[in-house]
C-alpha cells in the first residue's frame, strides 16, 4: 500500500531512449504527468544482438527485468505486448482508478528491440497499447500519452474528446 495518496507507477524499459524528439515527447509527457501521478522510469541497459541472435537477447533481457522486479514483490506488474489485454480510453481510465484506489505500485514494462522472452510473459500480466508492435521509444510515448489521457480522463479534465 503506498501511502503518497498518489497513484505511483514505475515504467520500466529494456534500452535507452536515443531518439531526441521521443525524448522530448516524452518528458513533455512526464511534466504533465506530475500534477496527476507518481512516475518514475528505470531504464535497464539493452542486451547488444546481432542478425540471428533475438531469441538469445530477449532472453537475456527478460533474465534482467525479471532479477530488477524481484525487487518490488508487492508491485502488481504488467508487461506491455502487442497481445495482451487492449483496453480503449475510458477503459484505460477505469483501470488507472482501480490501481489508484488499491493504493498499489503499479509497473509497467516495455521490453526492447527483440521483445520479452515467453517465460516472463506466462507468469505476469499482459496490456496491449495497440495489436501492432511499436519500437520501444514510441512505445514509451503511447504509453505515457495514454497514462495522461487516463488520468485527466478521471481528473474531469478537458483533455480527452
Amino acid at each position: 500500500m503506498n501511502n503518497t495518496g498518489m497513484l505511483q507507477i514505475i515504467i520500466v524499459t529494456i534500452g535507452r531512449c536515443k531518439n531526441s524528439a521521443c525524448e522530448e515527447l516524452a518528458a513533455s509527457y512526464y511534466c504533465r504527468l506530475n500534477k496527476l501521478a507518481k512516475i518514475k522510469t528505470v531504464e535497464l541497459a539493452g542486451g547488444r544482438f546481432t542478425s540471428g541472435q533475438a531469441s538469445v537477447a530477449r532472453y537475456n533481457d527478460s533474465v534482467k527485468m525479471a532479477k530488477f522486479l524481484d525487487h518490488y514483490p508487492g508491485a502488481h506488474v504488467y508487461l506491455l505486448t502487442e497481445f495482451g489485454q487492449e483496453f480503449n480510453s475510458m477503459e484505460w481510465a477505469d483501470m488507472l482508478r482501480q490501481w489508484d484506489q488499491n493504493g498499489q505500485l503499479v509497473i509497467l514494462v516495455i521490453g526492447g528491440a527483440p521483445g520479452l522472452d515467453n517465460n516472463i510473459l506466462k507468469i505476469k500480466d499482459t496490456l496491449s497499447l495497440s495489436p501492432l508492435t511499436w519500437p520501444h521509444e514510441l512505445a514509451r510515448v503511447l504509453l505515457l500519452e495514454q497514462l495522461y489521457r487516463g488520468l485527466t480522463i478521471n481528473a474531469h479534465k478537458d483533455y480527452h474528446y
